[in-house]
């Protein structure tokens, strides 16, 4: 399939953007989620073990508050496989991009070797391919 650069750069950038949404929402939740369950049982462990004029049952809040930041700790987790995911997905959906592109191969490969090498960049590097592809595409028509 090749892509026509009728649409702006700006809307290939959203098209990417609605793809990963459900990444970035479930990524978003699962570190604010385990963020909180963790701090929460820090801090009521933390009173459970070191507040002697409390009577209760030590044991069983310790149990409980150990549980509920193991389950903090595993949404954090997660949280960042969800963030690999999405730039997994980012990553192909780029790669795609470029390759089923009507520009000149060379050109192509250029962008390709970039994005390897420049992975904190690939937004702003697939930016300037789909700038150039628009460039290329005005020119074709102009003549």
């Amino acid at each position: 399939m090749i892509y026509s650069s009728a649409g702006s750069s700006q809307n290939e950038i959203n098209r990417i953007r609605r793809k990963l949404l459900p990444f970035i929402v479930k990524g978003i939740f699962s570190a604010l989620a385990g963020m909180l369950l963790l701090a929460l049982a820090v801090i009521n462990l933390y009173v459970v073990l070191f507040e002697p004029a409390l009577q209760l049952d030590r044991e069983s809040l310790q149990l409980l508050f150990s549980v509920i930041g193991g389950l903090g700790v595993a949404l954090i987790i997660e949280s960042v496989y969800q963030r690999n995911a999405l730039q997994k997905q980012k990553l192909s959906y780029i790669k795609k991009r470029i390759k089923n592109s009507h520009v000149p191969e060379v050109l192509r490969d250029s962008y390709m070797v970039r994005i390897k090498q420049e992975p904190g960049n690939r937004t702003t590097l697939f930016q300037a391919f789909l700038q150039e592809e628009e460039n290329l595409q005005s020119k074709r028509q102009s003549r």
